[in-house]
């Protein structure tokens, strides 16, 4: 059973390689259709029906500032928990799950950065090549992905004034 913090899902945000916990997945869909949403934050896609249920997408693509490209066969969606609701990330492919043993050396980027929020948790090795361990509690934090920034503003501005 797959279930525990050592096991992680690869997959790949070209050119990067990811990883997540297994358990912060709860299920790997194929792309489908995005309904956009108009005013949303770039990197907000939209929203998907998922089994009736509405689920906002953010594309990692547009996250990381990487070009964009058409959608593939290969492209995924990450269906996570954040925040305690379902949230979409959109990854061009879906590639491994593996089991890192808990003394695997890794690179821990708070031990090096001065921005201990950084969307990295750690770098991995596996099959000798690198991938990033994303931190889904600072993966958001420079940009909301559910308030566009012109929203985000107003209300900045108004919780300053209404004190």
């Amino acid at each position: 059973m797959i279930s525990g913090q050592n096991h992680l899902l690869l997959f790949l945000v070209e050119p990067f390689r990811c990883a997540l916990p297994v358990p912060n997945v709860q299920e790997i869909i194929r792309m489908v259709g995005v309904s956009p949403i108009p005013g949303a934050s770039k990197q907000l896609e939209g929203t998907i029906n998922l089994r009736g249920r509405m689920v906002p997408v953010v594309d990692l693509r547009k996250r990381f500032g990487i070009a964009e490209f058409a959608y593939e066969a290969r492209t995924r969606i990450l269906i996570i928990g954040y925040g305690g609701k379902p949230m979409g990330l959109i990854v061009d492919d879906v590639t491994d799950v593996v089991e890192i043993p808990p003394d695997e050396k890794s690179f821990d980027l708070a031990e090096w950065a001065e921005n201990a929020s950084a969307p990295v948790a750690r770098v991995i090795k596996v099959d000798g090549m690198a991938y990033a361990v994303l931190d889904l509690r600072h993966l958001f934090d420079q940009e909301d992905p559910m308030v566009a920034p012109q929203e985000k503003e107003s209300h900045d501005a108004k919780s300053t004034h209404s004190g």
